[in-house]
């Protein structure tokens, strides 16, 4: 099994549409998936995230901004079945 860093921009480009690098990191998490890699976040990465969070609600009304896709909401659920969210 394979590991890999991913930064927090990279993790939200995956979940909304709306992102000019959505289509490219929706792949990379379906490929993640597919091989069976797991990705962490550094320390920090939770606190960009709920930053990131807070400011898509606040610009967009909603955390799914212009729509969240459904290749995504599969994404979405296969990530969180799978050993991609696994703590150490």
């Amino acid at each position: 099994m394979r590991t890999v860093i991913a930064d927090t921009s990279v993790i939200m480009d995956m979940f909304f549409v709306h992102r000019p690098n959505h289509t490219i990191a929706a792949r990379l998490a379906a490929l993640f998936i597919e091989r069976n890699v797991v990705c962490r976040l550094p320390m920090h990465g939770f606190f960009e995230i709920s930053s990131a969070v807070m400011c898509e609600k606040r610009v967009h009304g909603s955390l799914a901004g212009k729509g969240t896709s459904q290749s995504m909401k599969k994404a979405r659920y296969l990530w969180t079945q799978s050993r991609l969210t696994k703590r150490l």
